[in-house]
């Protein structure tokens, strides 16, 4: 079904979208630390 494809990749664009920011914070917490 198209919707459920479209709801799936929305999913995982949002989890992907979600995760790169949270490794970029977590980056420019250690670089500031360090």
């Amino acid at each position: 079904m198209v919707v459920g494809r479209l709801r799936i990749h929305f999913w995982f664009d949002l989890t992907v979208k979600k995760m790169g920011y949270g490794v970029s914070l977590l980056a420019f917490n250690w670089l500031e630390m360090g």
